[in-house]
């Protein structure tokens, strides 16, 4: 058969446009959607393929943006395992746009860093809100996004990102960074396995307003690698009263098994607040290797410790130092000691003449205030 010229250019360009197809391979997953450098999907498997590449996603055909964002854009399901995040990846943000999202496994559903990673990372506007008194949940959306299914409010692991627990111990250091931006993450009630900070070795970062509410169950509040606040209100609160918290409201990660010193940032026009309302637990609790704490702070930084059997700095702490530029406020407000009596006088808190420090307490504390060269002992 014979075909008219018009009807061969059609032929023509029908496969041209069928043959791209199949070169891009997976970006004609319908439930993966485009545009620029902004994608949306609607499953945690959708979400894992685009962070770990776990169904070959991408392709040097189909690389990556530098600047990637990931709009969730309805309640998911992460999937019950854990992946590498891929290494094509560099600046990401994934954006559940004031949706909440659940985990398949209680000990895994994470994206896991390695070491030697500098990715910059963002979970960003995220509302994982209960008052449940159980951690699992029925009749959520399966990791598929095709149905229902039993999965958990929270995991040991985290929100989303986490690192490798087993290469942690050869890990003085690492330059990537998670940052959470406008996420509310208020768990009230003593749910098991239940630890939304626990990213290890990988430093995290704290922007807009977040608000962390975690009664915690025979866990920490966190297993982090330090506490910086960039921008904007960042308020934490671990315990309920009871002595739920194992060991400590965090455990500086990676400092338990070098020696490492663990950082408090907090920038111009920023406040962090922490309130430790645990009945035993101190606020900070080293692990292996004594450690220091130093504290930077140029906005507004708030210590609470509510029961008189807690301190802030527990054992393991063999000092902490607070640079505290102009106009910068600290307060520090404790039912009891504020340091363990294993650190003594040996804790410090070296702050500049301009600088507001505030201790409220119905004992003394266990520090020093180091103002131009001379010590006052409150």
């Amino acid at each position: 058969m014979k075909l008219s010229t018009s009807r061969l250019v059609i032929l023509l360009l029908s496969c041209l446009i069928f043959g791209f197809g199949i070169m891009k391979g997976q970006t004609a997953e319908a439930s993966i959607t485009t545009s620029g450098s902004t994608y949306t999907v609607t499953s945690g498997d959708d979400l894992f393929n685009l962070l770990t590449n776990n169904k070959n996603y991408w392709s040097s055909q189909n690389v990556p943006p530098t600047d990637l964002t990931i709009k969730v854009a309805n309640t998911i399901t992460l999937p019950g395992y854990d992946a590498s995040l891929y290494s094509g990846l560099t600046n990401v943000k994934v954006d559940f746009q004031q949706h909440q999202f659940y985990a398949g496994n209680y000990v895994a559903s994470r994206v896991l860093i390695p070491r030697t990673s500098s990715a910059q990372l963002t979970v960003a506007n995220v509302n994982n809100t209960s008052n449940a008194t159980t951690n699992q949940v029925t009749g959520v959306p399966n990791s598929a996004g095709t149905g229902t299914a039993t999965a958990y409010l929270s995991t040991y692991y985290g929100m989303l990102f986490s690192s490798d627990f087993g290469l942690s111990g050869g890990t003085t250091s690492c330059a990537a960074q998670v940052t959470y931006d406008n996420v509310v993450y208020n768990m009230p009630n003593n749910l098991t396995y239940n630890q939304p900070l626990c990213t290890y070795f990988v430093p995290i970062n704290f922007t807009g307003k977040n608000k962390i509410i975690t009664a915690v169950s025979g866990q920490q509040v966190g297993e982090i690698a330090n506490l910086k606040v960039s921008s904007g209100t960042t308020e934490i609160i671990g315990g309920d009263g009871s002595s739920g918290l194992a060991g400590g409201m965090f455990y500086p990660y990676y400092n338990n098994l070098n020696q490492a010193d663990f950082p408090i940032d907090v920038a111009k026009g920023a406040t962090l607040t922490l309130t430790n309302k645990d009945a035993r637990a101190p606020m900070f609790a080293f692990i292996g290797i004594a450690n220091s704490v130093t504290i930077n702070n140029q906005g507004t930084l708030n210590l609470n410790a509510t029961s008189a059997q807690t301190t802030l700095f527990g054992s393991g702490t063999k000092g902490v130092t607070l640079n505290a530029s102009a106009q910068a406020n600290t307060n520090i407000n404790t039912a009891g000691a504020a340091f363990s009596n294993d650190m003594g006088k040996r804790s410090s808190l070296v702050i500049l003449p301009t600088n507001r420090v505030q201790c409220f307490r119905p004992r003394p504390l266990f520090l020093k205030i180091q103002v131009l060269g001379k010590t006052i002992v409150p």
